[in-house]
């Protein structure tokens, strides 16, 4: 017959509890195509929720960080790696409690910034728990029927790095219906850039078959980054003004179009070659017209 516990108190043994494998995906970069972002501190948190009563310690099978070109990078932190990390859990006295424990991974005690802080697509990490890792039959401690551990990882990224032509491609559909009386037309494009980062911008005209034509003749910058300081931080806005003549056999490409393609360009200030900051209370602003000849 059956036996159930609902609180069991000694020397209990080694046991391997499966975390379950998870990946954190960094989507804002799902579209990229070529180029590269570089995030100058970047952080990873590891938060321990453990109500077991007894000695235990993480087991990592797998922290790997993979890469916009492909690579598989693996994380390196004695934190982790030299035996594992001790979480903290309840004595005797605290049945019942609930302990958590934070761990930050930084560039002082992992190779984080090296492995997260250059075109990273996701944190792939398997990390399991083993109970009294060192065998130690002079500890005594409990579990109840509801003890349990949880271990959660968050990545941050912070808005301070530098980009340099790191380049995103999306398409949209496009219906020209409204244009079709015009036989000549002028864009004008005016942007007031608060950011320390500007965009470069070519839309591919396309149909079913394939690309047309595009809008401009080569990549335009559209958006001109801020200025930065010595730390990187924006000291002013740039002001770009874009004018874009549609008139001949770009008109008709475009009349023609049903997909509009847009591969859009970004750098930081200084062709991305420093480090620069950005906030929320930043912004960029952008106004558009039209002028069409019938």
């Amino acid at each position: 017959q059956n036996v159930e516990f609902s609180y069991i108190q000694g020397y209990l043994g080694n046991y391997l509890y499966d975390g379950a494998r998870d990946t954190i995906e960094i989507e804002f970069l799902e579209k990229w195509r070529r180029g590269n972002v570089y995030f100058a501190d970047p952080k990873v948190y590891l938060y321990v929720t453990n109500s077991f009563g007894l000695p235990t310690r993480s087991v990592v099978n797998v922290f790997d960080v993979y890469t916009l070109d492909g690579q598989i990078l693996q994380l390196q932190s004695p934190l982790l790696t030299n035996g594992g990390l001790d979480f903290v859990y309840p004595s005797l006295d605290e049945v019942g409690q609930v302990k958590t424990q934070t761990i930050v991974l930084h560039k002082d005690n992992s190779n984080i910034a090296e492995i997260l802080g250059a075109n990273p697509l996701a944190v792939d990490y398997d990390i399991d728990a083993l109970t009294n890792p060192d065998s130690n039959t002079a500890i005594r401690g409990f579990l109840t029927d509801s003890s349990y551990y949880r271990f959660q990882v968050e990545v941050e990224l912070p808005v301070y790095g530098q980009a340099s032509d790191f380049a995103v491609t999306d398409t949209f559909d496009f219906n020209p219906a409204s244009l079709t009386d015009i036989s000549a037309a002028e864009i004008k494009l005016v942007a007031e850039n608060e950011l320390p980062i500007g965009m470069a911008v070519q839309v591919y005209l396309a149909d079913e078959q394939g690309v047309l034509d595009s809008l401009f003749d080569q990549h335009t910058f559209l958006i001109e980054p801020a200025e930065v300081d010595a730390s990187g931080y924006p000291t002013e806005p740039r002001k770009t003004t874009t004018y874009v003549p549609i008139e001949g056999v770009r008109l008709q490409h475009l009349l023609a179009a049903r997909m509009l393609i847009l591969d859009a360009a970004f750098n930081t200030t200084d062709a991305g070659q420093v480090p620069v900051r950005m906030n929320f209370y930043q912004g960029t602003r952008i106004s558009a017209g039209m002028k069409a000849k019938f």
